[in-house]
């Protein structure tokens, strides 16, 4: 993220290239992302959702959730 900010002309120090800043910035855009998708939740008239999980040979477990719903717009949105 820091390289995208730089290649737009916006000049950083080194003080948020690291750990905790990474986790601050991702913080922040997950905030502002489930913000919005709660607005739109909340409008729609119809909604889906189908989930589903696998467990692999590495006994790692995967989960998924399909949301579908309908608003002023149709949107579907895939949640991992």
């Amino acid at each position: 993220m820091c390289q995208l900010d730089e290649a737009t002309g916006l000049t950083l120090s080194s003080t948020y290239r690291n750990d905790k800043w990474a986790k601050e910035f991702v913080s922040a855009i997950a905030l502002n992302e489930r913000h919005g998708l709660s607005m739109i939740v909340q409008e729609s008239n119809f909604l889906s959702m189908i989930s589903d999980r696998a467990t692999d040979s590495a006994h790692t477990k995967d989960e998924i959730c399909l949301l579908k719903l309908a608003a002023r717009e149709l949107y579907q949105n895939l949640l991992a």
